[in-house]
């Protein structure tokens, strides 16, 4: 059985570096070729330098990749392309400068404690969280003032793009529900909430038919979330597992099925909805006022179970039907015509 920790020595010393972690940053040394023959390791205490053999170095920073902490992004990739731009951080294409491959990377703003929270909790969910679905992570860097982490190149575009630019068929939306609705169900049995999906945390790349869902810095496990004053210097996926923290305030463990009749009815009516208008409510005038645009009840009737769904019991055979009503209402939404 794997350790989830990897000893290093140096002289006389041996340091021991626990995975899933954010103390301390590797620094691997700047080199035209594929072999690393030192890094260096920082913290808030020092720095030391290690070498190691180049033949072995490569294989050392791949396997730690995705796994401990690296700094010195300008020595291994290029900004390609922006994707997006937020006013608290970036999701752009970058090209490995070793290999030319193109990678996607988030990129966070530092100075503000919820955008540290948010870093953290993006790192540590989709080091746990392996699916078709949602980002595969790679790499994560903290630099002078940028956050970043490396992930598996994923394309398309956002669904409130898709919808603007009236992009999407029947046949398609229905593939996005219903692929949506498997990886809400994955995440919510291996014990997480995603707390955030909407239409521009979703992307769909047409080609392969495939949405990936973005974007875990609100994401929970087990009702439990690091709190804005727990430094990412100091969190393993242990301490995270077993903190016992206060949760997000109006935060709702079944909020993500709400999140998805919410995106789905804006799939289906074509109108991409002001967030600021709405709350985790089954009562919402505007969400109702939507429906009613709806000319088919078997349709309305299903987003009205998922935005209701905080009344329903039995949650485990709730996600279970979901599954199965939307493969009943293929026909309905592939023949759905938003007159």
């Amino acid at each position: 059985m794997l350790k989830d920790e990897v000893h290093l020595q140096n002289e006389n010393e041996i340091e021991i570096i626990k995975l899933n972690s954010f103390q301390p940053r590797f620094k691997w040394s700047k080199c035209d070729i594929s072999d690393i023959g030192q890094f260096e390791l920082f913290d808030n205490r020092k720095s030391r330098i290690y070498k190691i053999d180049p033949s072995q170095g490569m294989m050392l920073k791949e396997f730690l990749s995705g796994k401990v902490c690296f700094q010195g992004i300008n020595n291994h990739f290029k900004i390609a392309k922006i994707i997006s731009n937020g006013n608290f951080g970036s999701i752009v294409r970058m090209r490995n400068l070793q290999n030319e491959e193109l990678v996607t990377c988030k990129i966070f703003k530092q100075g503000r404690p919820e955008l540290e929270q948010e870093f953290t909790n993006e790192v540590l969910a989709l080091q746990f969280l392996k699916h078709k679905n949602l980002p595969k992570i790679r790499e994560y860097y903290i630099e002078a003032n940028h956050n970043y982490i490396i992930y598996d190149l994923f394309e398309g575009h956002p669904l409130d793009i898709c919808i603007k630019n009236n992009v999407l068929d029947n046949q398609q939306m229905y593939n996005i529900m219903k692929e949506l609705l498997r990886v809400v169900k994955f995440i919510k049995m291996e014990g997480y909430s995603h707390q955030n999906i909407k239409l521009e945390n979703i992307y769909y790349y047409s080609l392969m038919n495939q949405i990936t869902l973005v974007d875990f810095g609100k994401s929970q496990l087990k009702n439990q979330s690091v709190i804005a004053g727990d430094s990412y210097f100091s969190k393993t996926t242990k301490d995270y597992s077993e903190l016992n923290t206060q949760t997000y305030r109006n935060a709702n463990q079944d909020k993500d099925y709400f999140d998805c009749g919410l995106v789905f009815l804006q799939l289906i009516t074509q109108k991409v909805l002001s967030h600021k208008d709405i709350h985790y409510s089954d009562n919402n005038h505007i969400l109702m006022s939507l429906i009613t645009e709806i000319h088919n009840q078997k349709i309305s009737t299903f987003l009205m179970k998922l935005l209701s769904q905080n009344k329903v019991q039995d949650k485990s055979s709730f996600s279970e039907n979901l599954l199965t009503e939307i493969d009943d209402l293929n026909f309905e939404l592939s023949n759905y015509k938003n007159y």
